[in-house]
């Protein structure tokens, strides 16, 4: 698994869809007329291993839900 970090950089009105429904966003995001900048970061691939699964079983019986609990 390849996690990323995604980093906007905005002024007035947050690109980001956080609430308000899609069509009303998309309609902000088109009229105001404002360039933004992303940022993305690839972080190092996340691969489980048996210290993971030790330390903590209790999250789950077998190691795709314990492997699904620590992604998440």
């Amino acid at each position: 698994m390849q996690p990323i970090v995604v980093k906007y950089k905005w002024k007035n009105f947050a690109p980001t869809w956080e609430g308000i429904p899609f069509v009303p966003h998309a309609f902000a995001l088109v009229a105001l007329f404002e360039s933004y900048e992303v940022e993305v970061h690839r972080l190092p691939p996340f691969k489980p291993n048996d210290y993971l699964f030790k330390t903590h079983e209790e999250q789950g019986k077998e190691k795709w839900e314990v492997f699904a609990w620590a992604v998440r």
